[in-house]
């Protein structure tokens, strides 16, 4: 394996924002807990922050997959889901049956 292809394997991830911002939240995290004698607070505040970026970045991407394809997006009134067939059992009973107006 050539030193191009291991390199490429091997940074070829840090182009993903995600991945930048773990990386980036582990290595703050460890400093702050090895090396800078923060509090416990501080350090699950840097990890929520960090997951709630990655969150967003994945939420974001998401919304720019739908916006990409919108072929793949349900047509309104189409029942997906969980939520298919929600608006026929409504109004049902626990037996199945319509209950007594």
């Amino acid at each position: 394996m050539s030193m191009t292809r291991v390199f490429e394997i091997v940074v070829g991830p840090l182009r993903s924002r995600k991945v930048r911002v773990a990386l980036a939240t582990v290595v703050a995290a460890y400093a702050a807990e090895v090396g800078l004698h923060v509090s416990e607070e501080l350090v699950f505040t840097i990890l929520g922050v960090g997951a709630a970026l990655i969150l967003g970045i994945a939420h974001e991407d998401n919304g720019r997959t739908s916006a990409t394809f919108p072929h793949a997006l349900p047509e309104p009134g189409e029942e997906t889901g969980a939520f298919q067939g929600v608006e026929k059992t409504r109004n049902r009973g626990l037996d199945g049956t319509a209950p007594d107006a």
